[in-house]
C-alpha cells in the first residue's frame, strides 16, 4: 500500500514527545576489598610527614597495641637521642682496652672510661651521665664534669648528681674548687670526716662533690659523697679485717691515754704505749698514721691498734749489741716509785734503778744520771740498773727470810707489782708474778689503794728493810701466775698504769 504523506503547518504540528533512551543493563558488581588490611599496613610503618593522615589512619593509631605504638614512635625517639647532662641507663655490649661501650637503645653507643668502673662485665646494666655527644658517639661518666657539670648545677642540687671538681687552694674556712669554668667553695668540715692536718695534700687533686647550694656562691661537699655508702663500707670492713692488718688512718681524737684513729668510718684506739718506741712522741688531730691491728672485739666493734714499727723495736736493734751487761750509760730519770727509779736509756728503752742500788738516795724525775747495766731479762724485756757509785756489799743481796704472814694496806698499784704499807711499819713489795691471778685479770682489778691485804714474806732486803712478799698457794710456784698475767696483758715496759686508770676515772 502506497504511503500517504500529509503536509501540515509548523504550528499545527503536535508537540513531540520525548522518549527516554533505553538504559543498558548494569554490569555485575565487582567484589570490594576490605579496608582493614590497608589500615593495618599503614599502621605497620610510621606515617610520612609529607603525606596527610586521613581519619582511617587516626583510627588505626587509636586502636594500636603498646608494641605497635612503640614501633611507631621509635623513629622519633631515635632522632631525639640523649642530651648532655641527662642520666641514661644501658647495657655494656663491648669492652675495649680503655672503654666500655654501652647500648642506649639509640643510633649511637655510649662510651665510658674503664677507670671509672670497678669490674665491668658484658651484659652489666650501667647508669651514667651524658658528658658530650660527637661523631664518635655519646661520652658517658658516672659523674658530671666540665661544661656538662656547669650546665646542670642547678639540677644537681635537687637530683644529687655528683660533679667533678679540682681543688685549687685552701684557706681558714675551707677549699676553693673549680668545676668546669666556674669556682665553688667546699667548707673545711665538708671535705671529709677528719680533715688531714696538712691541708696541702688536697690541693691539685680532683674529687667528686655533691652540690649543696647555687646562686651567688656555689657550695659543694665531698663528705656527703663519702658518707652516702658509709654503712655498707663499715659492714664490709668488719667482715674482712683481721689481726696484723696494716692501715693508714687519720687521728680523730687525742687523749692522755692514747689516740683514736679513723680508718674510714671505723675508729680504733692506739694506747699511749703503742704510739711510738719513743715515749715522748706527740701526735695531733688530723695527722696521718700507719697503724697495725693488735686486737679485734667484733661484738662491741672495738679495735686496738699500734703505730709502732715492729722492726724498729729497741730490744731487737740495740739491746745485746749497744746495751750490754756491765756497760755504763747516761740516761734521764722518767719516773720515781718507792722501790726505785725508771731511767730512759734510749727512746723506747728503760731500765729500773732499784732503791737498794741507788747509792744512798733516789734521783728526781728529770735528773741526768750515769748508770751501769747489772742484768738483762730478755724474756720479760727488763733491764736492771745500778748507780755507778754503788758497790755491792754483804747484805745488799736479798736473803731468805723466815716465812711469816703479814698484813698491810695497799699504797700503790703499778703494772709489775703492788706496794704495801705493812702494819708493823715496814714496806712490802708484792710482785705481779707472786699473785695467783686468773687469766684475763690484771693487778688493778684485784687490788685497790687503801685496801687491806695479807701475804707471806718471801725475801728480806736487810739494807732497806723492805720485804718481798708472795700470795702463791704453792710457795714453789713463782712463775705460773706471772705467765698468766703476761698472756692477759703483754709486757708494756716499766711504765705504771696508775696514771692511766686515774684518767679513766675522771
Amino acid at each position: 500500500m502506497a504511503r500517504q504523506v500529509t503536509r501540515q503547518r509548523k504550528s499545527d504540528r503536535p508537540t513531540p514527545v520525548e522518549v527516554e533512551a533505553p538504559v543498558p543493563a548494569p554490569e555485575p558488581a565487582r567484589p570490594r576489598a576490605p579496608r582493614e588490611p590497608a589500615r593495618a599496613a599503614r599502621a605497620a610503618a610510621p606515617p610520612r610527614l609529607d603525606t596527610p593522615i586521613d581519619m582511617d589512619d587516626l583510627a588505626s593509631i587509636a586502636n594500636m597495641s603498646a608494641e605497635e605504638l612503640a614501633a611507631l614512635m621509635d623513629g622519633e625517639a631515635l632522632s631525639a637521642g640523649p642530651k648532655i647532662g641527662e642520666q641514661v641507663t644501658g647495657t655494656i655490649v663491648r669492652i675495649s682496652r680503655d672503654v666500655a661501650f654501652v647500648d642506649l637503645g639509640a643510633k649511637s653507643e655510649g662510651q665510658v672510661a674503664l677507670e671509672e668502673l670497678a669490674d665491668p662485665q658484658l651484659g652489666d646494666t650501667l647508669t651514667a651521665y651524658v658528658l658530650d655527644i660527637d661523631e664518635m658517639g655519646v661520652r658517658l661518666s658516672q659523674r658530671l664534669s666540665g661544661a656538662a657539670a656547669v650546665e646542670f648545677l642547678d639540677e644537681a642540687v635537687t637530683s644529687g648528681t655528683p660533679v667533678e671538681g679540682l681543688v685549687l687552694s685552701h684557706n681558714k674556712g675551707g677549699f676553693d674548687v673549680r668545676i668546669g669554668s666556674i669556682r665553688a667553695f667546699c667548707p673545711m668540715s665538708q671535705m671529709e670526716r677528719i680533715v688531714d692536718a696538712d691541708r696541702d695534700t688536697y690541693v691539685g687533686k680532683t674529687f667528686t662533690f655533691r652540690v649543696l647550694e647555687t646562686g651567688e656562691k656555689i657550695v659543694v661537699s665531698r663528705r656527703a659523697i663519702l658518707d652516702a655508702n658509709l654503712e655498707d663500707t663499715i659492714d664490709a670492713f668488719w667482715a674482712k679485717i683481721s689481726e696484723g692488718d696494716v692501715f693508714e688512718g687519720v687521728v680523730s681524737s687525742v687523749q692522755k691515754f692514747g689516740v683514736f684513729v679513723d680508718l674510714g668510718g671505723v675508729d680504733g684506739l692506739v694506747p699511749q704505749r703503742e704510739l711510738s718506741w719513743d715515749p715522748s712522741t706527740n701526735v695531733q688531730r688530723g695527722q696521718r698514721l700507719e697503724v697495725r691491728v693488735l686486737q679485734i672485739d667484733r661484738g662491741s666493734r672495738k679495735l686496738t691498734l699500734s703505730a709502732k714499727d715492729p722492726g724498729m723495736s729497741p730490744w731487737s736493734t740495740r739491746v745485746g749489741t749497744e746495751f750490754i751487761v756491765g756497760g755504763t750509760y747516761s740516761g734521764n730519770v722518767s719516773g720515781v716509785e718507792a722501790f726505785g727509779a725508771f731511767v730512759t736509756l734510749a727512746p723506747g728503752l728503760q731500765g729500773l734503778l732499784h732503791v737498794s742500788r741507788a747509792g744512798g738516795a733516789l734521783p728526781a724525775i728529770g735528773d741526768a744520771i750515769d748508770v751501769r747495766v747489772t742484768d738483762i731479762d730478755e724474756a720479760r724485756q727488763r733491764i736492771g740498773l745500778a748507780a755507778t757509785t754503788w758497790q755491792p756489799v754483804e747484805g745488799d743481796v736479798p736473803s731468805s727470810a723466815p716465812e711469816e704472814t703479814v698484813t698491810g694496806t695497799v699504797r700503790d698499784v703499778v703494772q709489775n707489782g703492788v706496794l704495801i704499807d705493812l702494819d708493823d711499819g715496814r714496806t712490802g713489795w708484792l710482785p705481779a708474778r707472786e699473785v695467783d691471778l686468773p687469766a684475763g685479770t690484771v693487778l688493778s682489778q684485784r687490788f685497790r689503794r687503801g685496801r687491806k691485804v695479807t701475804a707471806r714474806v718471801k725475801e728480806l732486803d736487810r739494807r732497806s728493810e723492805r720485804l718481798t712478799l708472795t700470795q702463791h698457794t704453792d710457795p714453789s710456784d713463782t712463775d705460773s701466775s706471772w705467765r698468766a698475767h703476761q698472756a692477759a696483758a703483754p709486757a708494756q715496759g716499766f711504765g705504771t698504769m696508775a696514771a692511766l686508770f686515774g684518767e679513766l676515772k675522771k
